[in-house]
């Protein structure tokens, strides 16, 4: 029996059940921006571990085929001891001898960049957090005495959060790193990275100094890039979505005569922020937590009110805008056995969401890069509901299919789509002859259902028959296969194989009959992504692109 869709607060689904589409093939017009081509995550050291190393190799030969993709990461500069944990890691880059000079150390952050250029990424170096020794808040050594805490050091509790004690030490630390980037991957590459300083400098998570503080850094730190080499990118202020005020003093700052102007700008933009993030309950348990979804409206409302503030200054008009932590919810170490409501980030909903925010962004010329914070986890049961692109032993979720799905409409012209309404959305591009389309099924929240026919006329080709590449439930999504084999913490190795086998990518073969254009007819669920390819050769000659 067809299910009845149902709607959330952030947009109703028409009362017909079947959405028309048309798409013009012959009018192709601007390239499309590989937007979604960004990811980002903490765990800094797991950059280089066996399953992080297979990751980036997959990501750069598998997903982000046509254009490459960044790789944004916290803690280059924080000290450590070269390992890491959820929401931490360290590049451990200085530390200070007894006779107060300093050693700087890069072995740990070339292991991390070998790695991402290696698998075809580009570093997105996040210039942060401050380093135990040249930090403002001395952090004193705990010992084993009784009563002592003998989990976080002082220096891990906060003072990487504080100013530098003495800037020009901050000043010798990156004029040192970026010389020895340049020396190790040469000028042409590093010039073609993105840095930026600090992380949401807004909020007292990340920084502890006032906003004159960061603005001082700003300066002594784009003061020591340009003296390494005036063309390296600068940008910031990574602000959150809602750090709008400290943004417009940022922008304020910079525009001003003699500035040290920024090359890009940055902020981040979250749908949601469960809480409480963690219930304390069991998460079988029924009816002991509220219902929550993210919410794309409430970010993209988030996001025009930050792009407002920088067109307020005209001396940024030409900047490009990273979004560069762009999330359906708060928190990556949090998952379904903290609040239930983090299930978004297993199931294909994950990825649908995506998809409808990246047509949203498309629309802002102004936005280059949204960047999802996921990468892996270790030390995780299967499918805990973490942030991830992938689960134990490796196995694709399902938003890692649709990254790759996305990918593909890259390299081509976008072309207009009329007649999508939500539920149902799509882009459609052009690239050498071949037309893709990709459509969706999205409502933001996670629990609706309802599949929907959807009818697409593509204008000017002739063909018999279209591919179709598929992420729903029944597609592509092993979450749903261990679903069914019964939610097993530890699947025995039957199941694993099983799990494995249900997330490999799903095509098939479908009529797209008519004459000088093709109409294409699918059922789509709640939830499912569909790529539609018609193939180079099935396009009039005189059509093609040149």
């Amino acid at each position: 029996m067809m299910s009845t869709p149902t709607s959330s607060k952030d947009g109703s689904a028409p009362a017909s059940n079947t959405s028309e589409l048309v798409i013009d093939a012959a009018t192709p017009g601007a390239p499309v921006r590989p937007i979604w081509s960004g990811i980002g995550y903490d765990e800094l050291n797991w950059t280089y571990t066996p399953r992080g190393q297979a990751l980036h190799h997959r990501l750069g030969t598998q997903v982000f085929t046509h254009a490459g993709y960044d790789v944004r990461n916290h803690n280059a500069f924080t000290s450590g001891n070269g390992l890491s944990a959820p929401a931490w890691g360290c590049g451990d880059p200085v530390v200070r001898r007894p006779d107060g000079s300093l050693r700087y150390r890069w072995d740990i952050l070339d292991r991390c960049y070998d790695t991402i250029v290696g698998s075809g990424g580009r570093p997105f170096v996040e210039l942060g957090f401050m380093p135990r020794d040249l930090s403002s808040v001395t952090s004193h050594l705990s010992g084993f005495q009784a009563g002592a805490d003998v989990g976080a050091e002082a220096y891990e509790a906060g003072a990487w959060k504080h100013p530098p004690e003495d800037p020009g030490e901050w000043a010798g630390l990156v004029r040192s790193f970026l010389t020895h980037l340049i020396q190790r991957y040469g000028e042409s590459e590093v010039l073609g990275w993105k840095f930026e300083l600090w992380n949401e400098p807004d909020l007292p998570n990340y920084w502890r100094g006032s906003v004159a503080d960061y603005l001082v850094l700003w300066d002594v730190t784009a003061q020591a890039v340009r003296q390494v080499h005036p063309d390296i990118q600068l940008g910031g202020p990574a602000t959150t979505a809602e750090g709008t005020d400290f943004l417009r003093a940022f922008c304020e700052h910079v525009s001003a005569p003699g500035a040290h102007r920024p090359d890009f700008l940055s902020f981040h933009s979250k749908g949601a922020n469960f809480f409480p993030r963690r219930t304390y309950q069991r998460s079988d348990e029924p009816g002991t937590y509220e219902r929550a979804h993210p919410s794309s409206t409430h970010m993209l409302a988030g996001i025009d009110r930050n792009l407002e503030v920088i067109a307020e200054f005209p001396e940024l008009s030409q900047h490009a805008v990273y979004v560069d932590e762009c999330d359906p919810a708060v928190g990556t170490i949090y998952g379904v056995h903290d609040n239930p409501n983090f299930v978004v980030a297993n199931s294909e909903y994950y990825g649908s969401f995506v998809a409808h925010l990246a047509a949203g962004l498309l629309d802002r010329p102004r936005i280059e890069r949204m960047t999802h914070w996921a990468f892996y986890m270790e030390g995780k049961r299967w499918f805990e509901g973490n942030r991830t692109l992938i689960d134990n032993d490796d196995v694709a979720k399902p938003i890692l299919h649709v990254l790759g799905l996305l990918d593909r409409l890259g390299g081509g012209r976008r072309l207009p789509v009329t007649g999508a309404s939500r539920p149902i959305g799509a882009i459609a591009s052009r690239h050498e002859g071949t037309v893709r389309i990709l459509v969706w099924n999205h409502d933001d929240a996670w629990w609706s259902a309802g599949d929907r026919e959807v009818r697409i006329t593509v204008r000017g080709v002739a063909c018999g028959s279209a591919v179709v590449h598929r992420v729903d439930r029944e597609h592509a999504n092993a979450y749903r296969a261990w679903e069914a084999a019964g939610s097993p913490e530890w699947p025995d190795p039957d199941q694993a194989a099983a799990i494995a086998a249900a997330a490999r990518p799903a095509s098939e073969q479908v009529p797209a009959p008519g004459a000088g254009e093709a109409t294409i007819r699918l059922r789509l669920p709640m939830h499912a992504v569909a790529l539609i390819e018609i193939p180079a050769g099935e396009l009039p000659l005189d059509r093609r692109d040149q």
